[in-house]
């Protein structure tokens, strides 16, 4: 069956932070807190799942850490300013995707906090790179759930066997795989390029 819909992550694929951006680093140093605690207080208490799933807001969770640390309303606000995402495009498969169109669908699904459509539209004119854009925050549901790669299919109009679907961690690839989909676990841009190419190919 002949591809139809080519579909890649974002974060850490269409999109790579820069090497200089490492908020972690200077609040935990600020705050005295062990290295990594910050990243832990805001997975072991789920509000980044729930953040990811839509149930809280990006600023819900920044408030929650603040309440949690005793920063002030004006630190709160200071360091939810740090954590916004400050990525590079990745030119190189930027370059791909739209060489893709019109005669492929090319699409994205993301696992985000809310306003990331906004904030990528707004930054990057995403949404005019792409035909669809899905972000877990408004679909209630996050890879590798594979309910989230159905919903991207049913929108699309495609067959898993006419996608390919390319993600930078392999669970989430791998899910793919296993609905029918070609996942491609990105690595590095000549990776992957060479896989599509091998399955457009086909």
């Amino acid at each position: 069956m002949a591809i139809r819909a080519v579909i890649f992550d974002i974060g850490g694929v269409l999109l790579k932070p820069k090497p200089s951006h490492n908020p972690d680093n200077k609040w935990e140093n600020s705050l005295g807190l062990p290295k990594g605690e910050l990243k832990r207080i805001i997975d072991k208490s789920g509000w980044n799942r729930s953040a990811t799933l839509g149930q809280i807001s990006a600023h819900e969770v920044w408030q929650r850490v603040g309440e949690r640390l005793g920063l002030s309303n004006e630190q709160i606000h200071v360091i939810e300013s740090d954590f916004r995402p400050d990525e590079e495009i990745n030119t190189e498969l930027v370059n791909l995707l739209q060489s893709l169109r019109p005669r492929y669908t090319v699409a994205t699904i993301s696992n985000a906090w809310s306003d990331t459509r906004e904030a990528l539209t707004r930054k990057y004119g995403l949404d005019k790179i792409v035909d669809a854009m899905l972000f877990s925050y408004e679909v209630g549901l996050a890879k590798p759930d594979s309910r989230i790669y159905q919903i991207a299919l049913s929108r699309l109009r495609v067959y898993p066997e006419e996608t390919i679907f390319v993600d930078d961690k392999n669970a989430n690839a791998d899910t793919a795989r296993l609905i029918g989909m070609h996942g491609i676990w990105y690595k590095t841009n000549e990776q992957t390029i060479a896989e599509i190419q091998k399955w457009l190919e086909q």
